[in-house]
């Protein structure tokens, strides 16, 4: 399926932004969306809401990550 075979160009073009990027995701996977919309974390995990923890300085923390550090501060600390 292509944009250009659901919507003539000047009605494209006379949507909004918002309206127009709405459409765009719209073609997209869940996958796809995500990492459009949420981006990643330094490891490469997407920051979704499912998947993050908002901060209080508006940034987001990956679940994951910070799963992965609490494993190994566990581990570190049985073996001290």
């Amino acid at each position: 399926m292509d944009i250009a075979d659901d919507l003539p160009m000047h009605a494209w073009l006379k949507l909004s932004d918002a309206e127009q990027w709405d459409i765009l995701l719209s073609y997209l996977t869940p996958e796809q969306r995500d990492r459009q919309l949420y981006g990643h974390c330094k490891q490469g995990h997407a920051l979704t809401p499912q998947n993050s923890y908002p901060r209080p300085n508006g940034t987001r923390m990956c679940k994951l990550c910070h799963k992965e550090r609490d494993r190994i501060r566990n581990a570190n600390r049985d073996t001290d």
